[in-house]
């Protein structure tokens, strides 16, 4: 991915490339991969417990070095409600 961007420091300004295209891809697949990785050591009772002791959802990520998208992830892959400022409930 890289060596792609390397080869065009403008890349990013045309999304219909097929560089665009396979960089964004290398991406997702990177992003997926770390989500994975990352999910595998967060247990549902060290979640909650943050949770209990009032962390926001942002300290939680921290606490688990993680980032809030790599959290969002495993809080739907564990079947945890997801919130967003148009859907609070």
């Amino acid at each position: 991915m890289l060596a792609l961007m390397n080869e065009d420091a403008d890349w990013y300004r045309n999304e219909d490339t097929e560089r665009f295209k396979r960089i964004q891809e290398l991406a997702k697949k990177i992003e997926t991969a770390s989500t994975r990785q990352f999910s595998s050591h967060i247990s549902k009772e060290r979640f909650e417990a943050y949770q209990r002791m009032g962390l926001q959802f942002k300290e939680i990520a921290e606490e688990f070095h993680i980032t809030t998208t790599a959290l969002q992830q495993w809080r739907k892959d564990n079947g945890y409600p997801i919130y967003n400022k148009n859907n609070k409930k």
